[in-house]
């Protein structure tokens, strides 16, 4: 196969499995971590993991008290803390950050809009990952 049908077809797959995994009817499932992206805002807009400010409130089409019932939010010395670790939150502070530059809430649905194009991206740099990994160990 010469570098230019290679090249193509690369770009084809990755188009296709954007596709794929961004449009995605199952896009919403109990084991989820929702809060990770709140969390990330959390971080830049208060400086603390706690969601405190979030009680009470609406947090992604859900009261936040319906986290709490379904162990996705855990009380803990009078403070609220999403049950799953915080480091996705970390990593996903460089895509956050201009989110909420650009105007976007993670408090509200753009929270699911973000997590459905970051994990389709990832699907696609994993495609480029496994294309590197094959073309240095195959012919």
């Amino acid at each position: 196969m010469n570098k230019h049908m290679a090249r193509f077809l690369l770009i084809s797959l990755s188009i296709a499995i954007f596709c794929l995994a961004y449009f995605s009817i199952n896009q919403d499932v109990g084991s989820d971590a929702k809060l990770t992206l709140l969390v990330s805002q959390t971080l830049l807009t208060q400086r603390t993991v706690r969601l405190d400010a979030y009680a009470g409130q609406t947090v992604i089409d859900a009261p936040f008290d319906s986290y709490l019932e379904a162990l996705k939010v855990v009380e803990s010395g009078g403070h609220y803390y999403a049950y799953f670790p915080v480091g996705p939150s970390v990593l996903a502070l460089p895509v956050t950050w201009p989110a909420l530059l650009l105007g976007y809430d993670m408090q509200t649905a753009d929270s699911f809009r973000l997590q459905t194009l970051l994990a389709a991206l990832t699907c696609v740099v994993v495609l480029w990952i496994l294309n590197g990994t094959a073309r240095l160990y195959l012919g």
